[in-house]
């Protein structure tokens, strides 16, 4: 079972000056991917809950790094591991909105774990060229969407999700 880590980082604030910036790191064991076990994911959704007020929200944007751990002899992809993308999906119906939390190095697997199971091959033929875009679409509205309500139910606005969305486009 995971349990939150926190870890400060450097990193340069819009006037040029240096800061620490806090994240929070969570670690997902094979074991609770391949059980199904909803104890990973009812810890993120508490983690989550803690987030009151828009100006949390705002100071948690991309502060969530996400890892799925144990699978390091494994030589395929977390993507191409049918339990890491039901886990993956599992997440995503229960916390549609995490993807506004996750740091740029989590979200982008997340969304391959949302996609596949695929393999390398399949990853790179014609047939999966021509949908993926769609499918990645889809997966992206469905992410902005969810923050977009969450961030409404936050009192948050229109702005704030702009602010989301920029820095996701932006990396």
């Amino acid at each position: 079972m995971g349990i939150f880590d926190f870890f400060r980082k450097k990193s340069v604030n819009s006037r040029g000056e240096e800061i620490k910036v806090t994240y929070f790191r969570y670690p997902v064991d094979r074991q609770s991917v391949e059980t199904c076990s909803d104890k990973e994911i009812i810890s993120i959704k508490d983690y989550v809950k803690n987030i009151t007020t828009v100006s949390i929200a705002k100071q948690r944007l991309n502060r969530f790094k996400l890892t799925i751990n144990g699978y390091g002899g494994d030589t395929r992809e977390l993507y191409e591991i049918p339990e890491v993308c039901v886990w993956a999906r599992d997440c995503f119906q229960k916390i549609p909105y995490l993807i506004y939390f996750l740091d740029h190095a989590s979200t982008y697997p997340f969304v391959s774990w949302l996609l596949g199971p695929i393999s390398k091959t399949e990853a790179f033929s014609k047939e999966f060229e021509s949908t993926f875009s769609d499918k990645l679409t889809e997966v992206m509205i469905s992410c902005s969407y969810a923050a977009s309500e969450y961030i409404i139910t936050l009192g948050g606005n229109d702005n704030l999700f702009l602010l989301f969305s920029s820095q996701r486009t932006a990396s």
